[in-house]
């Protein structure tokens, strides 16, 4: 496929894949269960990943106050992920979410990744997303390379309009790095539902930097 672009492909795609354990590591597997046990806590980290991004994206776009001189965090979003606990109960928390502590974790480990795989999640192909396509092992060039230029370019906008606020640079600076020469393309919250959005509401309402 030609492409204009000169982000290196393999290396973001080795990336999502190393945050679930390892293309090779499922991929080699016959058996569904063994698969599914290797998958299944990585992709429930990934998914609290996501939603933790989510929640700084919401927070950025709808509740920006030029008064108030917080930023975005890791800290606001896992305080967001406390109260939903509170809000649903933990069982039901546990089903979707994992702890603070694997959270914070992942985000370290995945880095570079973070916008790429935030915004993989927020591209629909046809029922699923295109993350859930990347970590059931079904991408492919030939089959999904249409997504591709949508796919970088909002994560350029994830970086450029969350990470960029953030106190901490280094993740804007490394994830800007990655997709030097992109132009952004802005997309908005899809995946919050009207519980969480009223939870960041009073979380994030007038705490969000201009």
């Amino acid at each position: 496929m030609k492409s204009s672009y000169t982000t290196p492909w393999d290396t973001i795609l080795t990336g999502i894949y190393n945050s679930f354990g390892g293309y090779h590591a499922f991929m080699s597997s016959w058996s569904t269960d063994i698969s599914s046990m290797i998958i299944e806590p990585h992709e429930k980290a990934i998914n609290t990943t996501v939603r933790a991004l989510a929640y700084l994206h919401f927070g950025t776009d709808n509740l920006n106050n030029p008064e108030y001189g917080l930023s975005p965090s890791l800290n606001r979003a896992t305080e967001m992920l406390k109260n939903l606990k509170e809000e649903r109960g933990l069982k039901l928390y546990k089903n979707k979410f994992v702890t603070r502590t694997v959270l914070h974790k992942r985000w370290t480990e995945t880095g570079q990744t973070l916008c790429l795989i935030y915004a993989a999640s927020s591209i629909k192909v046809n029922k699923k997303s295109l993350l859930q396509i990347m970590y059931s092992g079904d991408f492919s060039f030939f089959v999904h390379g249409r997504y591709l230029k949508k796919w970088i370019e909002r994560a350029r906008f994830v970086c450029d309009h969350i990470f960029a606020r953030m106190d901490n640079k280094k993740l804007y600076q490394v994830s800007s790095e990655l997709l030097t020469g992109i132009k952004p393309s802005a997309f908005s919250v899809e995946i919050l539902e009207e519980d969480e959005k009223e939870i960041a509401k009073k979380l994030f309402r007038k705490k969000i930097r201009k």
